[in-house]
């Protein structure tokens, strides 16, 4: 089935690509791996604060929303509740909201909404992403797990990059 292998493809982006290029990057930027330990919440926490399933993304600060943008987190996630909510149709038809019962005020009755109020249950309106489609997350994901493995290779060769030592007329080396 077509939702499964999306899923399947999520899975892997985030669980062994996404990870591992994360770990790299962090691993490159450590001097020793006693560092690596507080770096991993300093650059991880981040990007899953700002991934949308703690707070929405049309709620949070604007310099959080640009650190959202670099986030592999958000767009995986994006992707698998798009994935998860493709058929809006079936939650609006069947919403159903607790309220006060009429015949009895003291219990709480489960009641069907009219179509005309149950946008309510929309998934797209309630989880409200700026990319709805499954297609646009995992090419954003692949985009910026390209970019991740990249910025590790750049962070890697500026690091540890053969440098050139000019030494100059010293009298005690030539003498």
């Amino acid at each position: 089935r077509v939702n499964l292998l999306w899923l399947i493809a999520f899975f892997i982006i985030s669980a062994f690509l996404g990870g591992s290029t994360i770990g790299l990057l962090i691993a490159v930027i450590a001097d020793s791996i006693e560092e690596t330990g507080p770096l991993n919440p300093i650059i991880v926490l981040p990007m899953i604060n700002v991934s949308g399933f703690y707070i929405s993304i049309k709620s949070i600060t604007w310099p959080l929303f640009i650190l959202s943008f670099i986030s592999m987190p958000r767009f995986i996630y994006q992707g698998v509740m798009s994935l998860e909510f493709s058929n809006p149709g079936d939650y609006i038809n069947n919403c159903r909201v607790n309220m006060p019962c009429i015949n009895d005020l003291s219990q709480i009755c489960n009641v069907l909404l009219p179509p005309s109020k149950s946008q309510i249950c929309d998934p797209g309106q309630r989880f409200d992403f700026y990319q709805k489609t499954v297609w646009e997350n995992f090419v954003i994901s692949i985009g910026l797990l390209i970019g991740w493995r990249l910025l590790s290779f750049f962070v890697f060769y500026m690091r540890f990059r053969e440098h050139h030592i000019r030494y100059g007329y010293d009298q005690e080396l030539f003498a």
